[in-house]
């Protein structure tokens, strides 16, 4: 349960060494959903995505 005026990280972390974005589609669909739901309700101070080994443009 989230409380008004806490502070919160979160984070997600794929099974070893995989890729959580397999395709660009992937990763757009991510920021999609995030703008949708997330941020209508929090404030984000900081985002950060590291993709091993692949640059998405």
């Amino acid at each position: 349960m989230f409380h008004p005026g806490k502070y919160y990280h979160l984070y997600n972390h794929a099974n070893g060494f995989e890729n959580i974005f397999k395709t660009d589609d992937n990763y757009r669909f991510f920021l999609q959903k995030y703008a949708s739901y997330l941020n209508p309700i929090a404030d984000t101070y900081n985002i950060i995505i590291l993709l091993a080994y692949r640059i998405v443009k």
